[in-house]
């Protein structure tokens, strides 16, 4: 992951424009959810006390982050409210899997976080911002950038397990051994160009290098807090999941509070919000893969 991360500020050089075009990175993602999902029984999903609180906590917090920055700055006011709104991220179970936790927990709270935004955000928006568009139009908009890369992978996986059991009666469906581990290398590409677009979104800012570094530090800190927060609300609720130790729901739910969909918060920014709020989620980026890097490195260790 580190890799990943200082070959995709090699933007500055303008090299990704031709070595990864758009379609390339909505490819990967549904390629590598689509492997990730292969892995779970979607009848084995359930959801937790510790779901739920985390779910409540980006609501709350981001909003009471909203209204105690905006007196300073409402562009930067927006920009850390999304690092905190928006839901857990697609890759999120491949890192938590990575990691020691299990994918089928953290894949209901990605679910239902990414679907409980579809409903809070067009909620949420018009209080801190001009939005005109209905809730039905901006939740059906919300909805369709959610589905390609999330729900439309998870449907697939499950036809794909559940044509396996009836053609093949003997055994159960199990994604074979030399694809188990492609999912996190997909993931490092896509963080490759993740970066790569990050860079050259930071190199065309041509605005107030202030509320800049403002971005910056508040993606950082709420990176840091939903991180911590989540192992502990992790460590107070593991008796839930019979199936898990107090170790994997602590690696699961700080993985689900922490890694965050940047690319929706960044969309949502550009079409909502003040464009430039969008520079703070496109930093979180930094910040929760430099993290990630850390925890797989302190884990080998």
């Amino acid at each position: 992951m580190f890799v990943g991360i200082a070959i995709g500020v090699l933007e500055v050089m303008g090299i990704w424009h031709w070595i990864a075009p758009s379609w390339c990175l909505p490819t990967l993602i549904f390629f590598m959810l689509l492997l990730t999902f292969c892995k779970i029984n979607p009848l084995e999903l359930r959801l937790y006390t510790w779901h739920w609180i985390l779910l409540a906590f980006q609501v709350v917090v981001s909003l009471l982050l909203f209204y105690l920055l905006r007196p300073i700055d409402i562009v930067l006011a927006q920009g850390v409210m999304l690092c905190v709104l928006m839901p857990s991220a697609t890759a999120a179970p491949i890192i938590a899997a990575k990691l020691g936790g299990s994918i089928k927990t953290l894949t209901s709270f990605t679910l239902l976080s990414s679907v409980s935004t579809a409903v809070l955000v067009p909620l949420i928006f018009p209080l801190i911002t001009h939005v005109d568009t209905p809730f039905l139009q901006t939740f059906i908009l919300v909805l369709s950038r959610i589905s390609p890369l999330l729900i439309a992978p998870f449907l697939i996986a499950w036809l794909i397990r559940v044509v396996w059991n009836i053609r093949v009666k003997d055994r159960p469906f199990v994604l074979p051994d030399s694809l188990a581990s492609l999912p996190f290398y997909l993931w490092v590409c896509t963080l490759t160009i993740l970066m790569a677009k990050m860079t050259r979104d930071l190199f065309a800012y041509d605005g107030s290098w202030l509320v800049l570094t403002g971005m910056f530090v508040g993606a950082l800190i709420t990176c840091l807090v939903q991180f911590l927060f989540g192992k502990y609300i992790g460590t107070r609720f593991p008796s839930e999941a019979n199936e898990a130790s107090v170790k994997e729901t602590r690696i699961c739910a700080g993985q689900a509070l922490g890694q965050k969909n940047t690319t929706l918060a960044i969309w949502m920014a550009a079409t909502y919000l003040h464009p430039i709020s969008a520079l703070a989620p496109a930093a979180y980026i930094i910040w929760q893969n430099l993290f990630n890097a850390w925890q797989l490195a302190k884990m080998r260790d």
